[in-house]
């Protein structure tokens, strides 16, 4: 029988213990390995419970910024007030509390609410009134388009407007109206003197008085506080709510006007920019805050004004 030499009997020794290292390494490999996964587990749901974190930050923010301004801000005094116990809004929404006191629930959108009475249309008739007929010129006055029979006068068709001069009055149209005496078909029954032009459809304030407000407010740079005191002073009861209506309503008038003085202003040359932060207190949606960026850009013949919301 042939005995191994030793040199052959430490070369299998170690090579078993190689493998038996290997073996233990593979093992420590795969424990690695499983805690690696485990930690990217762990990894993404810190990530998303970071996300929550986040979105209740916002959500208790504005909850909080809500509830400051039902108990600090200003209210008023024709709606239903929410109580400290936040029982209920103005449009009859009930809205209960969580243990800290902060509402659940916030779903009150500004301006009319559904299913709620529309807001009496404001009286006018304090401002003196003043008469202006209105009627044809003789050879302007209606007649049938068939037979050429001349109307005949049928009382007057009346309606106001608000009108600014120097002091506020309220300007009764009288608008003479004409009926027909013929029977032909083509002629239209009755026929009313259309009276002055109006910017806005059915609107009660006349071309200056629109005009005064908008040299007040964008001329002027008055705010709208300032502006309602002076109508006041005048003999004019004007509530903020129905001046705003009021500036909106021109804004499709003069644009064509504002989008040509961009054009020519982003045309020239050299152009001095600037930009600032502006409080707009508009709600816009996925946005937390009323801070939007105002831009000037100022050349040789025009100034050119941007505004937009902040990230």
């Amino acid at each position: 029988m042939v005995r191994p030499c030793r040199q052959c009997e430490r070369r299998e020794g170690t090579i078993a213990q190689l493998t038996r290292e290997l073996d233990s390494v593979r093992v420590q490999l795969a424990l690695l390995s499983a805690e690696r996964d485990g930690l990217r587990t762990q990894l993404t749901g810190s990530e998303a419970e970071r996300e929550r974190l986040e979105k209740a930050h916002d959500r208790l923010a504005a909850r909080l910024k809500l509830q400051l301004s039902h108990r600090f801000g200003r209210h008023s005094e024709r709606g239903d007030q929410v109580g400290q116990d936040g029982e209920a809004y103005a449009d009859g929404n009930a809205v209960g509390t969580s243990g800290a006191g902060w509402p659940e629930k916030a779903k009150r959108r500004r301006g009319q609410q559904p299913g709620r009475p529309s807001p009496r249309r404001r009286s006018y008739e304090h401002p003196p009134t003043e008469e202006v007929p209105h009627d044809f010129e003789a050879e302007d006055r209606p007649s049938c388009p068939s037979c050429g029979e001349a109307y005949e006068p049928f009382g007057e068709e009346p309606h106001e407007e608000i009108h600014f001069e120097v002091r506020i009055v309220r300007r009764l149209h009288h608008r003479a109206r004409y009926r027909r005496r013929c029977h032909c078909v083509e002629a239209v029954g009755v026929v009313a003197h259309p009276g002055p032009p109006k910017p806005i459809k059915k609107g009660r304030l006349s071309i200056g008085f629109l005009a005064r407000l908008v040299c007040y407010k964008f001329g002027l740079g008055f705010p709208l506080s300032r502006i309602v005191a002076l109508l006041s002073a005048e003999g004019g009861q004007f509530s903020p709510s129905s001046l705003i209506g009021a500036l909106d309503a021109p804004g499709p008038l003069i644009s064509p006007l504002a989008e040509a003085i961009r054009r020519h202003n982003a045309a020239d040359g050299h152009l001095h920019v600037d930009e600032t932060s502006w409080k707009v207190f508009v709600v816009v949606e996925s946005k937390t805050n009323h801070r939007w960026w105002l831009w000037v850009f100022v050349g040789s013949g025009s100034v050119a004004f941007h505004l937009k919301p902040s990230p």
